[in-house]
């Protein structure tokens, strides 16, 4: 139930993220890469980042861009609520999600609550929390000249999401009063997350529109340090408002996301 960021050059993390070649004939265009949101195998964990090694979770599956494809989950109390619901992501941002699980099991409430309640570490404050949300956010950009000077053309946005959720095993002799509030937890799990969603998305316009807006500059490389110092401002407030998300809800407790007894 909580949200990690961190900054760092996209040349370290060139397996996550695709660095966009710089095309044409102006004189000042070249390849530039480009620092990028949120790396959860970063060497340099920093506050708001993930740990260098992440728990040991079971890999889900891997959900393109139109999530909605998931599916409704089933009413309460007949099926158990289970898989990845981020909600509907901009197609423009190229999104991609990484779904993760770990598994709980027991026939109660009680053993249901103490196993989630140790889910996962918040490297934020370093709580255990039932569920994680990673986010990363990259720009990349072109260089054009003009009689202005040089010009950043063809700017683009992308985002990914790592989430890691509970995955309950559940015996065949169950309560019905048991999954129906597991399935009600698990919605308002996901309805948190889908909070820090929200958020990092904000981050993504946010830079979309300051590179759209960026004016010309004498040459190439004060250019390409204003489109990124900026672009780290905004991910420096953006992790601050999920900081404050977290701390707000307490991790998404006062949205319903805590099994009752």
């Amino acid at each position: 139930m909580s949200a990690a960021c961190t900054v760092s050059l996209l040349t370290r993390h060139a397996v996550l993220l695709v660095v966009v070649l710089i095309l044409g004939s102006a004189s000042c265009a070249r390849d530039r890469p480009n620092p990028a949101g949120g790396a959860s195998d970063s060497s340099e964990p920093e506050k708001g980042s993930t740990t260098s090694s992440p728990p040991p979770t079971t890999e889900t599956g891997l959900v393109e861009t139109d999530t909605s494809r998931a599916g409704t989950p089933a009413a309460p109390g007949s099926k158990i609520r289970r898989g990845c619901h981020p909600g509907e992501l901009p197609r423009r941002f190229h999104a991609r999600v990484r779904c993760e699980s770990y598994v709980v099991r027991g026939a109660s409430r009680a053993q249901l609550a103490r196993q989630v309640g140790r889910g996962v570490l918040d490297p934020n404050d370093d709580t255990f929390v039932a569920a994680l949300t990673n986010w990363y956010v990259a720009w990349n950009y072109r260089f054009s000249s003009s009689a202005a000077g040089c010009e950043i053309a063809s700017p683009s946005v992308s985002v990914r999401f790592g989430f890691v959720v509970p995955e309950w095993k559940a015996p065949k002799e169950r309560s019905a009063d048991v999954v129906e509030e597991w399935n009600r937890f698990f919605a308002a799990l996901w309805r948190h997350e889908r909070g820090h969603v929200r958020l990092a998305l904000g981050a993504a316009r946010e830079i979309e529109r300051f590179l759209a807006a960026l004016g010309a500059a004498s040459d190439c490389n004060t250019l390409e340090a204003r489109a990124n110092l900026g672009g780290q401002r905004v991910l420096r407030k953006v992790r601050a408002r999920q900081r404050a998300y977290d701390e707000t809800t307490v991790h998404g407790q006062t949205e319903g996301a805590v099994l009752m007894p």
